[in-house]
């Protein structure tokens, strides 16, 4: 599950591991325009919290460095559950997100804990968050943004 092979994987349950792609296609529920603004969303609350080393060392003060270690690893990522996500984003920042998308709040929020442990895990190949990876999601960022323009 490194950049190399771009793959995510779906959740503890589901056993195989998706491209982004098509992990944003189903979290989209089909629709393009919606799988990328979910993208660009997320993408938005990580960096809103200071990016993927301010939201690792969260995870890890408020006991949840299991799951962060488990999407640095080379194993299954552990998604965040609805209560994670609205601790660590807030959870008007998730509604306005599923507003934003078009998408029901509970399918934001899963969504959220699904997509964030597979952007961590693509921005840390062998085990570690690559050193340009605030400049990569930056970047990104603003393409995306662009993009949906």
């Amino acid at each position: 599950m490194r950049p190399s092979d771009n793959s995510a994987n779906a959740g503890p349950d589901s056993g195989q591991n998706e491209s982004m792609a098509d992990l944003l296609g189903k979290l989209g529920g089909g629709d393009a325009a919606r799988s990328a603004g979910l993208l660009v969303g997320v993408m938005s609350l990580v960096q809103h919290i200071g990016g993927f080393d301010s939201l690792i060392r969260t995870l890890q003060q408020r006991g949840m460095g299991g799951a962060a270690q488990s999407w640095l690893s080379t194993g299954s990522n552990t998604p965040l559950d609805p209560g994670q996500v609205n601790k660590l984003f807030g959870a008007d920042a998730v509604t306005t997100l599923a507003r934003q998308t078009g998408m029901e709040a509970q399918d934001a929020v899963t969504a959220v804990g699904v997509l964030v442990p597979a952007l961590v895990d693509q921005f840390s190949p062998r085990g570690k968050l690559a050193s340009n990876h605030q400049a990569m999601l930056d970047q990104s960022l603003g393409l995306f943004a662009r993009t949906l323009r």
